[in-house]
């Protein structure tokens, strides 16, 4: 009976010990997935905020400097100025950033760009002007130029009086984006989405880029509309979580989340 129980009790330990090493071993390696699985999922959004920060926040910096530069607002307010000179600064910030810059001035009713375009406010393609001026907004950010399709930041100019003078900007060529999305896209196997506080695309690295209309008013498009983004919602209600795995008809994504301001 001794030689039994203490049998038993060897048994017994050889189970506890047999079912601890398994949990713990499970559980090791279930955080090894997990761990790996979040540090990959980082890796992959680090290029993310790097595109964002070289072909959005750089542009929209350039701009913000315009608007904010005092010797363009002292040059603008001058009685006359010389178009030629305005020019050359025009040109010196778009070879310096690679990106086309632009002014737009009320007093001289004026809308010139760094390429040399030059043209009155009242002319048909700077209807945009008007538009933007009436709204209650000092930014903008939309796609316009229907034959050469460009993304353009748009910021208000104010003088030292804080009196509206007009608009200063840049454009990057949708091209330009395209090549850089595609090429995201390959290594990273990522579809990019930027929309606006109404859900609407204003930008993708998909074909719903492209316009065939001024500021595409045929091609609004928002992003509750696009079936894995409403599985997104479903799986994630009133969260803001940065990587959901969702299942859609060719398997499974993760979504990937991310304000900017």
């Amino acid at each position: 009976m001794k030689f039994i129980s203490k049998f038993d009790r060897y048994i017994t330990a050889l189970y506890l010990i047999t079912i601890v090493t398994i949990v713990l071993t499970s559980y090791y390696t279930f955080r090894e997935v997990i761990d790996t699985y979040n540090k990959n999922q980082h890796l992959s959004t680090i290029p993310l905020f790097s595109i964002v920060n070289s072909e959005i926040i750089r542009p929209l910096n350039v701009a913000y400097f315009m608007a904010n530069d005092p010797l363009l607002v002292r040059f603008v307010e001058q009685p006359e100025i010389k178009r030629a000179s305005l020019l050359e600064y025009l040109q010196r910030l778009a070879n310096q950033y690679q990106m086309l810059t632009f002014i737009a001035l009320e007093k001289y009713d004026l809308l010139l760009d760094s390429s040399g375009k030059m043209m009155s406010l009242n002319h048909d393609k700077a209807e945009w002007y008007h538009r933007l001026k009436a709204q209650n907004k000092k930014q903008f950010a939309d796609i316009g130029n229907a034959q050469d399709p460009h993304l353009y930041f748009d910021i208000k100019l104010y003088n030292d009086q804080a009196q509206f003078i007009g608009f200063v900007g840049v454009g990057i060529d949708l091209n330009y984006f395209a090549n850089k999305f595609t090429e995201y896209s390959k290594r990273f196997g990522f579809e990019l989405y930027f929309v606006d506080k109404d859900n609407e695309i204003t930008l993708s690295s998909t074909h719903l880029m492209k316009t065939d209309s001024h500021h595409r008013k045929d091609e609004v498009i928002n992003v509750n509309t696009l079936p894995w983004y409403q599985e997104f919602l479903n799986s994630s209600p009133g969260s803001l979580n940065l990587n959901t795995i969702i299942a859609i008809d060719d398997g499974q994504r993760v979504i990937s989340q991310l304000p900017l301001k």
